[in-house]
């Protein structure tokens, strides 16, 4: 009888992939264990100064060249004020 893995590899590569992410490309062993207890991994919330987003999201759209950067700028400066 043939036993079809497809699934649980399936299952197993969204795991180290979400792992990878959680961690900044890190494979947590502490993840791991907390999969393997069958409890689901906790996400962890980092406070972020709306400076911190507001640089970041003008700079992602200067890389990406979009052509609402200066509707952006705009707006980041009336949410600022």
């Amino acid at each position: 009888m043939a036993t079809n893995y497809t699934g649980l590899l399936q299952c197993i590569h969204d795991v180290q992939l979400y792992c990878a992410v959680k961690t900044g490309g890190q494979l947590s062993l502490d993840i791991f264990q907390t999969i393997a207890q069958g409890k689901i991994p906790g996400i962890v919330f980092e406070k972020v100064r709306f400076n911190e987003l507001a640089n970041d999201f003008l700079a992602d759209y200067r890389v990406n060249e979009k052509k609402s950067l200066v509707r952006a700028e705009r707006s980041v400066d009336h949410l600022k004020t």
